[in-house]
């Protein structure tokens, strides 16, 4: 009897041995689950933080963040060049001369409103529209600085005059500064136009259509 009572303690003994272990590993899994979890949940934040959404006529296009600072420039240079396609692209119609040129107005300050009651004055918009011509503005190149603030843009361009019978090709080159302000649907970088200023535009050359 006392040799069974010993052989069932130590069997006892071997069971919470095992059931201790079984505790600890199941224990350490957990924490190593956890600790993963953790992990993976930080990566996919980290992550997403590189993650931008674009608009694209409307339509949100993922994209990513590029680093040190190319983000900055690239929405400075998208920015700028909107303006510009914004107020520079003209059909021989009031009512679309405004509705675009209020457009371009969410993205700049008092200075792009002053030009453009310059070019008012000068009768530029009622010329085009006498003649019935189209202006178009493709965008060469943007220059940006944007490693002091505000920052600076400089934006080279070719403008295009179409008549029924010709198109006529200016070059244009503007300045301005760019602040940060709050962004908005109408003005998804943030970004502000101040100091703008356009020379006169260049006449390049003339050709039959």
């Amino acid at each position: 009897m006392a040799n069974d009572a010993i052989k069932f303690l130590n069997d006892m003994r071997s069971t919470q041995k095992g059931l201790r272990s079984v505790a600890f590993i199941s224990l350490g899994v957990c924490a190593l689950v956890c600790v993963l979890a953790v992990f993976i949940a930080f990566r996919y934040v980290d992550r997403t933080k590189n993650e931008i959404f674009v608009l694209d006529q409307g339509a949100a296009l993922e994209a990513q963040r590029a680093k040190n600072g190319e983000q900055k420039d690239l929405e400075v240079i998208d920015h700028v060049t909107r303006f510009h396609e914004l107020f520079f692209n003209i059909a021989p119609n009031v009512s679309a001369i405004n509705q675009n040129v209020s457009r371009a107005m969410e993205l700049a300050d008092e200075s792009a409103y002053k030009y453009f009651s310059d070019l008012k004055e000068q009768k530029y918009f009622a010329t085009l529209i006498n003649i019935n011509a189209t202006q178009q503005i493709v965008v060469d190149s943007v220059l940006v600085a944007v490693n002091r603030y505000p920052y600076r843009a400089r934006c080279i361009s070719s403008l295009y005059v179409m008549r029924e019978s010709n198109i006529t090709r200016y070059a244009l080159q503007s300045d301005c500064e760019l602040v940060e302000v709050a962004r908005t649907r109408k003005n998804p970088h943030g970004l502000m136009i101040r100091k703008f200023y356009a020379s006169k535009p260049q006449y390049i050359e003339t050709r039959n259509r």
